[in-house]
């Protein structure tokens, strides 16, 4: 397919999906990367939509389908309170779109930014809603520091934001959230400065945190538990236990690359022995769960019930399962054949 054929395709289905949205009353902004839509969009469509709920995604999945004749090849509640990841494709092209909401009125997920402050002073453009610059800046900001690690184009990202932010609305939305002094700092910051912040990230961070309400890090503490619970008790598909993180990240590029599949990262708790795992989740065709780091190699399969903590509409490739269990056998039995040895 031409890269206008592909354009055309993308732009005709985030029009679509704009329009559904302004349809359904749903009030929400795109957080990041959307300049070039909707013609284009170089990653996830991440979004906070207030409200958002299980009943809001299946109706945009049911009419993103009508409207479009795209499919849905998986859905995924991820994080708290409710992030629910959804991955549309189109039938002819096999190229992927995938949607992002975030609904968090109280600020309990990873970054935690209550949805009122991202939605604060939205700007409608080209046929959606996106989040101002100060807004764009801080999310981006507050994200690094989370994940503590800022590439040097990014702070040339950040740069281009600070100069475009208002200075009073930044400073407000930046001491909310990490307090009058700290706040206050950044937002002065001049915006040939922001490099010097790559040590600063874990301090950023850690003041965030600092100022977090008790009931809201208890809050938190029962949303990990809850989904952590859904993720071992309802697993579909398949759940691989691996013990080497390095081979298995690398077994995980090879699955990518031969199935083209996605897969996301994020954590898991095993209840049996309360520990918690890196696990990769894998977005496409079929749920695969990875627990990285468990005691013992294992395949489990089966189907649990269809929900957006777990469950895929499509069943899981045969194939996939077959390649993948042989690969990690081989390589579980070469290992254990050395150590013998």
């Amino acid at each position: 397919m031409t890269d206008s054929a592909c354009e055309r395709k993308t732009e005709f289905f985030l029009t679509s999906l704009f329009s559904l949205l302004k349809q359904m009353k749903l009030e929400y902004a795109v957080l990041h990367s959307f300049e070039q839509m909707p013609v284009a969009t170089p990653s996830d469509v991440d979004m906070v939509c207030r409200g958002f709920d299980e009943t809001a995604a299946v109706e945009i999945i049911q009419s993103m389908e009508s409207l479009t004749g795209w499919k849905m090849m998986q859905k995924l509640w991820y994080d708290i309170p409710r992030c629910i990841y959804l991955v549309f494709q189109e039938p002819s092209s096999h190229d992927c779109i995938a949607l992002d909401f975030l609904s968090d009125p109280r600020g309990l997920g990873a970054y935690h930014i209550p949805e009122d402050l991202l939605l604060a002073g939205r700007i409608e453009e080209r046929g959606f809603y996106h989040v101002s610059p100060e807004v764009e800046f801080s999310y981006k900001l507050l994200k690094r520091c989370r994940k503590n690690y800022l590439k040097p184009e990014e702070i040339g990202v950040l740069a281009e934001l600070r100069k475009r932010a208002d200075s009073i609305r930044l400073k407000e939305f930046l001491e909310s959230c990490l307090g009058p002094a700290l706040g206050r700092e950044l937002a002065e910051l001049p915006p040939e400065q922001l490099g010097s912040l790559s040590g600063r990230l874990q301090e950023i961070h850690a003041q965030q945190l600092r100022l977090l309400p008790w009931s809201t890090r208890i809050a938190e503490q029962f949303w990990k538990f809850r989904r952590g619970f859904f993720r071992m008790t309802t697993a579909s598909g398949a759940v691989v236990n691996w013990p080497q993180k390095t081979d298995a990240e690398n077994l995980l590029r090879l699955a990518d690359a031969h199935f083209n599949i996605v897969f996301r990262k994020t954590q898991c708790v095993d209840f049996k022995q309360w520990n918690r795992y890196r696990t990769w989740i894998a977005l496409g065709h079929s749920n695969l769960v990875f627990l990285l780091g468990a005691p013992d190699f294992s395949i489990r399969t089966g189907r649990g019930r269809e929900n957006f903590h777990t469950a895929p509409e499509v069943p899981p490739l045969p194939e996939l399962f077959e390649t993948l269990s042989s690969i990690l056998y081989q390589r579980e039995k070469k290992r254990w054949s050395k150590g013998k040895q």
